[in-house]
């Protein structure tokens, strides 16, 4: 089973692949470029044209915010930092990730992963989350261990905040204005505390939200809100 890979590493994936990509695709403009030398003997002009297009070619989909980074992954877009420091009772110190879905919903997971910060136990995967932005009040979440597979058969883990009824919004607004998240999880023992920082997030959440509503806007159906078979 492949394994579901983090921000990061999706982000390295694509980043080899468009390598591999530019690289091909380096090859077909260089012989091109010097079949137009060959009949144009324009030198700078096959220049220009060629740096033009090699540089849309490596045109990365991710770009960085201050400590925070976009990506433009396959089924998702996920905003996320590997920024953190460990504050209290800690092992690992994951990434803090904000993903949302290439659906019309825009379905959004706030997920602390690519550090298995505590073990699936069946039954025992419920864990407290509490927030603080800056020195603000304590901002209260559920959350929940979910174990994912890797490539070599063995098993990480991944803490998911429950989605709550008015959804994250109004918890990313609080962050956009803030400096720093600390973020504290308890479970069977000693509460664990990271501290996030929250430079380039204004930024980078704009570029994440306006991504899905151009996805959206480019991948809408009206026949999903209409019945076709309507006078």
């Amino acid at each position: 089973m492949k394994m579901i890979m983090t921000a990061e590493e999706i982000g390295v994936d694509l980043t080899i692949n468009s390598f591999v990509n530019t690289f091909f695709i380096f090859l077909f403009f260089y012989f091109f470029i010097k079949l137009i030398n060959n009949l144009s003997k324009m030198k700078k002009f096959s220049l220009s044209l060629f740096i033009f297009f090699v540089s849309l070619t490596i045109t990365s989909q991710s770009t960085n915010h201050g400590d925070w980074k976009f990506l433009n992954g396959s089924n998702q877009f996920y905003l996320y930092t590997t920024e953190g420091s460990g504050i209290e009772n800690f092992n690992e110190i994951p990434d803090f990730t904000i993903a949302i879905e290439k659906n019309s919903e825009g379905s959004t997971d706030i997920r602390l992963d690519a550090a298995s910060i505590y073990r699936y136990q069946e039954g025992y995967n419920y864990v407290k989350i509490e927030c603080i932005i800056d020195n603000g009040d304590i901002i209260e979440f559920s959350g929940d261990i979910r174990r994912v597979q890797n490539d070599d058969g063995t098993y990480r883990t991944r803490v998911y905040f429950d989605v709550v009824e008015t959804g994250f919004y109004d918890f990313f607004d609080m962050m956009e204005n803030g400096r720093n998240l600390f973020v504290r999880t308890t479970g069977g023992d000693d509460p664990i505390v990271f501290k996030f920082p929250l430079y380039g997030f204004k930024d980078g959440f704009s570029k994440l939200f306006n991504s899905w509503r151009e996805w959206k806007d480019n991948n809408e159906n009206p026949f999903d809100s209409k019945n076709p078979f309507r006078n």
